[in-house]
């Protein structure tokens, strides 16, 4: 799994204690983990010990067929189907948008940079960017590498043969971050980074 199980085990954390985590297996084995800001599908026989470890300590059990959603106040089954395939999303998509060394701070937290080869630029939230790491990814089990996010509509997916993740496209929520973020836009990060 192409995912730091640290910076993932604090973000879900954080879901469980403000919107939720919402749970799923579908019958063929696939689980899902939706936790507002980003949302992964998982065969079962490549979850590893700490994702597993780190989702019975937060929600007391595995994904169930049944979906629900956990949170430090209820756990409550919703009768939604939240598995989309994710992975056959990623693979229509041909706008793959490559991370920048760029960060911007905003009244909503801190956004990575993120830019196609056209120039055009997307905003996703720092720690989901962070929560990205191919040094993770087990070449030995025929493990491939995730190569840059391809966004599809509102959001950007990362995918893998193991997992697939998708996060939100986030913006800038105030008239002058909007005129800052746009001035970036003019400028092509890949080069100036390089």
């Amino acid at each position: 799994m192409f995912i730091n199980q640290n910076i993932m085990k604090k973000l879900l954390k954080t879901a469980y204690e403000t919107t939720g985590i919402k749970m799923q297996k579908t019958i063929e084995g696939i689980a899902v983990i939706d936790a507002n800001m980003f949302k992964m599908e998982i065969p079962e026989e490549y979850m590893n010990n700490k994702t597993k470890a780190a989702i019975i300590e937060l929600c007391g059990e595995l994904p169930q067929h049944q979906a629900k959603i956990y949170s430090k106040y209820a756990t409550e089954e919703t009768g939604e189907i939240i598995f989309e395939n994710i992975a056959e999303q990623w693979s229509k998509s041909t706008e793959e948008y490559e991370e920048t060394h760029l960060q911007v701070d905003t009244s909503d937290g801190t956004l990575r940079v993120l830019q196609c080869h056209d120039g055009s630029k997307l905003f996703i939230a720092s720690s989901i960017a962070a929560m990205i790491d191919n040094t993770k990814v087990e070449v030995k089990s025929e493990e491939t590498l995730t190569g840059d996010g391809r966004r599809v509509e509102n959001y950007v997916i990362w995918c893998n043969n193991t997992m697939a993740l998708k996060a939100r496209v986030r913006g800038p929520l105030w008239s002058g971050e909007h005129r800052m973020l746009q001035k970036i836009g003019r400028t092509d990060l890949k080069w100036e980074f390089e």
